[in-house]
């Protein structure tokens, strides 16, 4: 029985390898002149937008995790956070969940 277990997993993890290496081998990595033109096009727009990623360890955690946002996206941030501390230093309630 452990032999035939044996053979079958062998079977699987020769089928597994012969698939990725299959599917790697099978993708294209010449870009045609209209995808690299649409390539070209996302990255300026994302530039224009202030498009940027980071890495962030959250609290209680020790894993980093990739955050990206927009520059637009920062300032709203940042003007929530400095609203919230002109609220608690002038002693306005915090706001209230629904």
């Amino acid at each position: 029985m452990l032999k035939l277990l044996n053979k079958n997993m062998r079977i699987i993890v020769l089928t597994a390898m012969c698939t990725v290496v299959t599917a790697c081998s099978s993708t294209s990595k010449d870009m045609s002149d209209e995808q690299a033109a649409l390539k070209a096009k996302n990255e300026q727009a994302l530039a224009e937008s202030g498009y940027k990623c980071r890495s962030v360890k959250l609290t209680g955690s020790h894993i980093a995790t990739r955050v990206c946002d927009t520059r637009r996206q920062r300032q709203d941030r940042e003007q929530d956070a400095q609203k919230m501390i002109s609220d608690v230093v002038n002693g306005a309630p915090p706001p209230q969940s629904k």
